[in-house]
């Protein structure tokens, strides 16, 4: 069943009847997708007030007698002063301006201004900068969320769950094929979820000319190296893993440390927003803001751009997650353990 936006909002201001609410809550337990939608909507509640229950004041005891016995005893009062507000307002000619309006300032005066001034910008520009940043920070997790939603709705329909299946060779055998299959199949109108603010990867600007199944198929040389990288915009996904020697998509889940898209390339010395750090969204549908670091062991645990073995390439098994940016080959392993 699918829900309309008017029923995930009527269920979070609790406008919906008692089998509707079952229903959307049902849904809810096994659609990871619309998890992430409602979440959004209840963020954007709590942003707007709505989601609080509102206070309920009791008017004064008598209040309703004591109004209509104060206009009773005061309605030729109450007449006379609109009349007064009625009638046009006289002013008296204005006199000259009094005072001395020609002072000199002085260096001093000059000096405490600028001063004033250098504080009051150095004490605002810092907060427009922490604005600009959190602005493209949310502008980010949104596009992510609706390339994840359009992940989900192209593996729900799949026979086994699976997302978009990444070849071992040929021309599409790139991460960006995951999200260049999803659009294709028309989960994905919006190319613009595919590009992050903050990463100044690709030189077509902010919205590229995304190539063609005929393009990418019949391109060679530096033209495949170009596609290959606009196919994927500016984000990394998930490559799949190796299951008996071949590169298998990775199965739908839930699973909370089992990263799927990512906002940027890269990895994690090098991330964008200011170089601070990037936003990752994980299978059951939440978003991880995961700061920059400064060095990396072979041991990379649950880094989301290498597998468990330090490489940029597909997982060792079907929980290993590991990122690619759009032109990264899953097979053979193009980097190195990271350090």
């Amino acid at each position: 069943m699918i829900f309309r936006r008017e029923q995930l909002l009527g269920y979070l201001l609790g406008a919906l009847d008692a089998a509707e609410s079952r229903q959307l809550e049902a849904e809810l337990d096994k659609n990871p997708a619309l998890r992430v939608e409602m979440a959004r909507y209840q963020e954007l509640l709590s942003r707007l007030g709505m989601d609080e229950e509102p206070e309920e004041f009791e008017p004064p005891r008598g209040l309703a007698d004591r109004t209509c016995d104060f206009i009773a005893a005061h309605g030729d009062a109450a007449t006379v002063a609109n009349a007064a507000l009625a009638s046009p307002v006289r002013l008296s000619p204005a006199g000259p301006a009094q005072g001395n309006f020609g002072r000199n300032y002085s260096f001093t005066d000059m000096l405490v201004a600028c001063s004033v001034l250098l504080t009051f910008g150095a004490l605002l520009f810092p907060s427009i900068n922490n604005m600009r940043m959190q602005a493209q920070r949310a502008t980010c997790q949104y596009r992510l969320v609706q390339t994840g939603t359009a992940l989900w709705e192209y593996a729900q329909l799949q026979p086994n769950r699976t997302y978009p299946r990444i070849p071992e060779r040929g021309n599409f055998s790139v991460a960006g094929n995951v999200p260049f299959t999803v659009r294709n199949a028309g989960f994905l109108p919006d190319v613009q979820n595919l590009i992050c603010p903050s990463a100044e990867r690709l030189d077509c600007g902010e919205r590229p000319d995304f190539p063609t199944v005929e393009d990418l198929r019949d391109a060679t040389g530096s033209n495949l190296r170009i596609y290959q990288q606009r196919i994927g915009g500016t984000s990394a996904f998930n490559m799949g893993y190796m299951s008996d020697g071949h590169l298998v998509a990775s199965t739908m889940g839930a699973r909370e440390d089992f990263a799927l898209v990512a906002d940027a390339p890269g990895d994690l010395t090098s991330p964008p927003h200011d170089g601070k750090g990037l936003n990752v969204l994980f299978e059951d549908g939440h978003i991880r803001y995961l700061p920059k670091h400064q060095g990396r062991s072979i041991q990379v645990g649950d880094d989301p751009f290498h597998n468990r073995e330090g490489y940029t390439g597909a997982g060792l098994d079907s929980n290993d997650s590991a990122l690619g940016p759009s032109e990264a080959r899953p097979l053979p392993y193009g980097e190195g353990p990271a350090k």
